[in-house]
């Protein structure tokens, strides 16, 4: 296919078109809006877009804890506190896991979701093991408290599986889930906490 070139209209100096010219290289577009709501489908071929406000796809963290190595503590602590970890990060500069403080850095306001599933060993029977989505200065700073989950865990042989979700508007800011108990609560290989922009 031969090489195509866009046209555009040429304006004389009274703003009345005049005729029709390629563009060429330092030719500019000026921004419009369009209104689309009369169309019946649009296509878009575009790496990114923003729709919004909320970056398009929207952005997204995860991190798995990858080895039984971390707290086993009735202190509270942060999920991942002291593992190791793997994360998987479709925009940094969004959303983005702390693997020192054990949080997410959020860099937008917006509607996000948040979802610890986790796999937990108690040190005693029963033992109340209580969840939390918090918005966090860091461990043992300022929180702000979304979502708790008290759950009994009435063995301490076997591993249990434990899960929290909040879906809520954010600021700004450093958001986890924080895990304390009766007696020690140790997370396992395996566990995972998602942050993802919703809106």
């Amino acid at each position: 296919m031969a090489d195509v070139k866009p046209l555009k209209l040429e304006y004389d100096g009274d703003g009345t078109p005049s005729g029709i010219g390629e563009f060429q290289s330092g030719d500019t577009v000026a921004q419009a809006d369009l209104n689309i709501t009369s169309l019946n489908s649009l296509t878009v071929n575009a790496s990114t877009i923003t729709v919004s406000s909320c970056p398009v796809p929207p952005p997204w963290s995860f991190v798995e804890v990858t080895s039984d190595d971390g707290e086993n503590t009735a202190d509270a602590y942060y999920f991942a506190s002291g593992s190791s970890q793997s994360t998987t990060e479709i925009d940094a500069t969004h959303i983005t896991w702390n693997s020192t403080e054990s949080y997410f850095t959020i860099a937008n306001a917006g509607y996000y979701e948040f979802e610890m599933q986790g796999s937990i060993t108690v040190g005693a029977s029963p033992t109340t093991v209580t969840t939390s989505i918090v918005q966090t200065t860091g461990l043992g700073g300022s929180e702000t408290e979304k979502i708790d989950k008290p759950q009994i865990v009435r063995t301490n042989i076997d591993p249990h599986d434990i899960m929290i979700k909040w879906v809520g508007y954010c600021i700004a800011a450093n958001f986890t889930c924080k895990l304390e108990g009766t007696a020690n609560v140790k997370m396992n290989k395996g566990s995972t906490f998602t942050c993802k922009r919703i809106n």
